[in-house]
């Protein structure tokens, strides 16, 4: 990853589709942290992937 991308990655709060507070978050290839349920349906409508790893991500299998 570079260096741009390392600093937009802030700790998750909430999902980037539901506002849901409750993780894991999955880091997606759009830069934004989504709950399970709403990384699952982004990955099937929009076709994007989990955007790497840090300790505390999740990525989908």
């Amino acid at each position: 990853m570079n260096e741009h991308t390392e600093d937009r990655r802030n700790a998750a709060l909430w999902c980037a589709t539901c506002r849901s507070r409750r993780g894991p978050f999955v880091y997606m290839q759009s830069g934004r942290q989504y709950c399970q349920p709403c990384a699952h349906e982004i990955r099937d409508i929009m076709g994007l992937l989990s955007a790497g790893r840090r300790h505390d991500d999740l990525v989908l299998a």
